[in-house]
């Protein structure tokens, strides 16, 4: 009779776990997120470059992107062939606008390549620097990948917030992209050297993007 009694504790316990767990709602998982991709189109073949200067495709904007997470804040440009570079008489620029809640003004990421085989990653707001003129805030991390087409510039997120709200959940909006020629002029009469930027393609995005929202592209 004794060892009865445990048997029957045992019967019990199990009859309340399994009249506890015919009870239980197991709630669906969440779906992940679409990833975000292409957020700036644009036709291959529209780039407009000004004479006397030749056609470059590696200036002929395709897409672009933005990506961020809690660390890494991306853009990326693609062009029809990054490997082309074709350069103008000093070199050639592409760059990615976007507003930030907080900034300043409208804030920059970017890439420019000089005849003299220099080469730069760098990010800034739109009329801040010396004398008023834009110069960069600083240096980006950048990557060219010729099997992608693809130009990388990557910014660390606490930098950015330097500059306006860049966190996972801001909105990054007004997304445009740009490319152009740099052409020199001749000297003033005091002997320096000055020079243009030559529009040749751009595009502009149709809708924002929320930072660490999935994308494509990782950051």
């Amino acid at each position: 009779m004794k060892l009865a009694r445990p048997v029957l504790c045992l019967a019990l316990v199990a009859s309340v776990t399994a009249a506890g767990a015919a009870g239980a709602v197991t709630k669906p998982k969440p779906k992940p997120l679409k990833p975000v991709c292409n957020l700036v189109t644009d036709p291959a073949g529209d780039a407009t470059p000004q004479a006397p200067l030749a056609n470059d495709d590696s200036l002929d904007i395709l897409s672009a992107d933005i990506a961020s997470d809690a660390k890494s804040f991306t853009a990326v440009i693609r062009v029809k062939n990054v490997a082309a570079q074709g350069l103008s008489q000093l070199g050639s620029d592409l760059q990615v606008d976007f507003d930030l809640a907080g900034a300043e003004a409208t804030v920059w990421m970017g890439y420019n390549n000089s005849a003299y085989g220099g080469q730069a990653f760098q990010y800034g707001v739109i009329g801040k620097g010396d004398a008023g003129s834009t110069s960069p805030t600083g240096d980006a991390v950048g990557i060219i990948d010729t099997a992608k087409n693809e130009i990388r510039i990557t910014v660390p997120v606490a930098d950015m917030n330097a500059l306006g709200k860049a966190k996972p959940g801001a909105k990054v909006s007004n997304i445009t992209v740009s490319s152009s020629q740099v052409a020199g002029i001749a000297p003033n009469p005091s002997g320096v050297y000055a020079f243009n930027s030559l529009p040749v393609d751009d595009a502009s995005a149709t809708k924002s993007y929320v930072a660490g929202y999935p994308s494509c592209v990782k950051p």
